[in-house]
């Protein structure tokens, strides 16, 4: 088993030493330092404090996250905890890739990614009611990337280069309109007549000649009818559009209105992005003990293949705006990941972190870790929204209210 691990150790530090000196060979490990955004400004690294010392300062959310993650009883076992059904024998059942939204003090909006299935949850009746599904027409969710709500409007950005909208001044949201793109579009921040997302531009079609360009921006300022009124914030600068989207596709963009702040993070680069409202970058923070992941890329006839590393490794799976001046950042932790052919498969460890972010006084706090599992076991995500936390345990949804 050393012999194994020191085998390991050797290829991961040859693949680095490729990546930074030569690409002679054609291998490159990815994040690459000098094709990340904004790479020629140092970051500034934070400081974790600890979220017990402090919980009086979170909202209320928060304090039970904290209650839930620090206690044994994972506070199943609280006096107000709801299954969320419809019925006794219509329990509503999710996968593992949800987004959750209160719309206001008695409703839910729950968007299940991989069934692009669009979910209304009454908390006062202990109901729910389908409000979109699968499909292509007006109103169906396809390639669902980011639940957003805002000012009882809902909004789905989807990987086909549209965002549907809902309003929700009814008791029941409905479909209201389509909003076109040029851009997949991956995680959405709407303001009063505009929305603020992270889209990636189309390639390989008649309008992009040059699939290699890397002078794009990666947030787009649109209003309601689809029109681009401010891009920023460079993309991965790497030629291939894959590898690109491997990077970038998995970030976040929340705006914080009252403080004239943009906060931008990424599930596999370990950095805070703050920018102004027109899109200027403040300031850059690091998450400290952040592991970094490497994919391997290797240029080929006719394009690239590319493979995770195995190691441990930190990624951020979420953040969520909680309100004027809080940011929750979800990080999922693996440790000591091997892979031991098709019939054993992996070994390690995972778990996820919590932890909460002063947008005002731009200070980290860690609220807790969940319990920690073997790699392939099924891990419960927990989603603050201002009723109190909604725990997804197997797409097995319980409500705890504050």
């Amino acid at each position: 088993m050393l012999k194994d691990k020191i085998l390991v150790f050797i290829s991961i530090c040859l693949l680095i030493s490729c990546a930074r000196e030569s690409n002679t060979s054609g291998v490159t490990l990815h994040p690459v330092p000098k094709k990340m955004p904004y790479s020629n400004i140092e970051a500034e690294m934070l400081q974790v404090q600890d979220g017990g010392g402090s919980i009086d300062k979170f909202p209320e959310s928060v304090q039970l996250l904290y209650t839930i993650l620090n206690d044994e009883s994972d506070g199943l076992h609280h006096s107000e905890t709801i299954l969320l059904a419809s019925g006794v024998n219509d329990t509503l059942l999710t996968t593992g890739d949800i987004d959750v939204s209160s719309v206001n003090d008695s409703s839910l909006l729950i968007l299940d990614k991989r069934t692009n299935r669009l979910i209304q949850y009454d908390v006062k009746e202990n109901k729910y009611h389908d409000i979109a599904n699968q499909g292509r027409g007006p109103g169906d969710l396809d390639f669902s990337r980011e639940l957003s709500v805002f000012d009882n409007k809902a909004f789905i950005g989807m990987g086909v280069f549209q965002i549907s909208m809902f309003t929700c001044h009814n008791e029941l949201c409905e479909y209201a309109k389509t909003i076109n793109t040029d851009f997949n579009n991956y995680s959405l921040a709407p303001g009063d007549g505009h929305i603020k997302f992270l889209g990636i531009s189309r390639f390989g079609g008649e309008d992009d000649p040059d699939p290699s360009n890397t002078d794009q921006n990666l947030i787009h300022k649109i209003n309601y009818d689809g029109e681009v009124q401010q891009s920023f914030f460079p993309i991965y600068r790497d030629r291939s559009p894959l590898i690109r989207e491997a990077m970038n596709s998995r970030g976040r963009v929340r705006l914080f209105p009252e403080l004239n702040v943009i906060v931008v993070a990424f599930a596999v680069f370990p950095y805070l992005y703050v920018h102004d409202a027109e899109g200027k970058l403040t300031d850059i923070y690091e998450l400290p003990d952040f592991i970094q992941k490497y994919y391997e890329s290797e240029k080929r006839a006719g394009g690239y293949s590319s493979r995770s590393i195995y190691a441990s490794n930190s990624t951020i799976s979420h953040s969520s705006q909680l309100n004027e001046r809080w940011l929750l950042l979800r990080l999922r932790e693996v440790r000591d990941l091997e892979f031991h052919g098709m019939e054993e498969g992996f070994t390690g460890t995972q778990w996820f972190s919590y932890y909460s972010f002063d947008v005002a006084e731009k200070t980290l706090y860690k609220i807790g870790d969940d319990t920690i599992k073997p790699v392939g076991e099924s891990q419960r995500v927990l989603h603050v929204v201002d009723q109190g936390v909604v725990i997804n345990e197997n797409g097995l949804l319980y409500l705890l209210l504050n």
